[in-house]
């Protein structure tokens, strides 16, 4: 499932009372109204004689507006939202970043999603054997599924896909974020487009060594990916700070992957991956050896007739 833009937050097939409920919800996590404001609607709607018996919000503990509302409405309301929440808890990874203030670079905690709590997450709740389908993917990339998963002797190792892109995110498009996804590429059917956001960074605090702590974070996660457990420590060497991680940290995942595919265009591989640029004199590309000076320009034209 691709993640469109501008979508309702509910399907049209849903009964009236939960749509009222994702509404609100989707009012709530965009910003555009407070807590405070968003627990009295509910209240309202808890008073009024319409009031909708299977509105999910009703079954939390949500103050009414004659009770007291105090300053930590807001986190009530985002635990009530998160009470079933499947998703992993995001990792806080100490990277350099640009301070577009001082022109400086300094170390900054930016969340993200991690592999390693993403994947035995999506195979726990879906199907494994559907996530590695192989019916789409490049022959390529077949190719080096196949070499990874006899040098790893798992014949059930699955191939993942990593994707890079700058999206705009001002409404004059002028400033973008880089936006760090994973995709499984040989799934078919409604699911063939679903790429999964990891982080994202806006494009003005990339520094000089930024992509180098957030590719060192990569590669950590995929070597405990390759060996099909959980991390025992920080990409840095340091022991984990959060106790959850901790008590997992040594036991098998559930799943193994490799990388298959990594997309992006020309300025993030040579960012990311310190590949060769268009205009180096050492070479324009990591498949040959061919140089600037050997490259040709050559202009074809039509003279047009009289």
């Amino acid at each position: 499932m691709s993640l469109s833009k501008r979508t309702r937050p509910y399907a049209e097939s849903l009964p009236h009372a939960k749509r009222l409920s994702h509404n609100l919800r989707d009012l709530f996590a965009g910003n555009e109204v407070s807590a405070r404001r968003y627990q009295s609607l509910v209240a309202d709607m808890s008073a009024s004689d319409r009031r909708p018996a299977t509105l999910p919000l009703q079954r939390g503990k949500l103050r009414t507006r004659s009770q007291h509302l105090d300053k930590n409405c807001a986190r009530d309301v985002r635990r009530l939202h998160l009470r079933h929440c499947k998703w992993p808890k995001d990792f806080r990874a100490k990277i350099r970043v640009l301070n577009r203030f001082t022109e400086k670079e300094e170390t900054q905690t930016v969340h993200m999603l991690l592999l390693t709590d993403l994947l035995p997450m999506i195979h726990e709740l879906g199907s494994p054997s559907k996530l590695k389908e192989t019916s789409l993917m490049d022959p390529e990339s077949l190719e080096v599924l196949h070499e990874c998963r006899r040098l790893a002797g798992d014949p059930g190792m699955q191939g993942i896909g990593l994707h890079c892109d700058g999206v705009p995110h001002s409404w004059d498009r002028d400033e973008s974020c880089e936006v760090f996804s994973v995709s499984f590429p040989g799934i078919t059917g409604k699911w063939q487009d679903l790429r999964i956001p990891l982080f994202a960074l806006p494009h003005s605090a990339f520094g000089p060594h930024t992509w180098d702590d957030i590719m060192d974070i990569v590669a950590w996660q995929l070597r405990h990916l390759w060996r099909g457990v959980h991390p025992e420590e920080q990409p840095d060497g340091a022991e984990l700070t959060e106790r959850a991680r901790r008590q997992k940290g040594g036991t098998p995942l559930g799943v193994r992957a490799c990388t298959v595919e990594m997309r992006g265009d020309w300025k993030m591989f040579a960012d990311a991956l310190h590949l060769p640029r268009w205009n180096e004199k050492g070479g324009i590309c990591w498949s040959c050896s061919c140089t600037v000076s050997q490259v040709r320009v050559s202009a074809f034209y039509r003279i047009r007739p009289s």
